[in-house]
């Protein structure tokens, strides 16, 4: 090997073990980089949070409606679906947990006979089915939504108009 392409080879390497190690470095959450990358991170995050939640406002505020509640209705109907599908998730864990024989393919034999018809033997996956379809029925999943979205569409009638910001205050441009 010539000289020049040791010292080429030489320098590919020692870039990438450089490269390489900055890698580590940000994933490193003790090291400064890493840090530093995951202080942007929680920032922007923190932004995005604030954008959606003047987004929000601004779309209650066009639609007249008081942006506080709003949001209240908002958080009221996430608390009614969350406990319809925290019923719906309990059911299932207390009545569903037995697992069922999975479906057993009867077709040609092992000698490679038979009409190549086959049929499903046994109810594998269907029990697990009809007991999650049960709980689904027990716990009236599409009721629960149902009164979810009724008692939302009821606290937004009742929110009351927003309170008009003075304008004058503003530059005018």
């Amino acid at each position: 090997m010539e000289m020049g392409m040791v010292w080429q080879a030489a320098l590919v390497v020692a870039a990438s073990l450089a490269v390489t190690g900055v890698a580590w470095s940000h994933n490193d959450p003790n090291s400064p980089v890493g840090q530093c990358i995951q202080d942007a991170v929680q920032t922007r995050q923190s932004c995005t949070q604030t954008c959606r939640d003047d987004f929000q406002a601004s779309v209650d505020t066009c639609r007249n409606l008081n942006p506080s509640c709003a949001e209240a209705a908002r958080e009221a109907r996430q608390t009614c679906v969350q406990s319809v599908f925290t019923s719906l998730q309990q059911c299932i864990a207390e009545n569903c947990a037995t697992p069922q024989p999975t479906p057993h393919w009867r077709g040609q034999g092992d000698d490679g006979e038979g009409d190549g018809q086959g049929e499903c033997d046994g109810d594998g996956g269907l029990g697990n089915f009809q007991c999650r379809e049960q709980c689904r029925q027990t716990v009236d999943v599409m009721g629960g939504l149902t009164a979810c979205r009724d008692a939302f569409r009821t606290a937004i009638s009742q929110c009351p108009v927003p309170t008009p910001t003075s304008t004058s205050s503003k530059k005018k441009r």
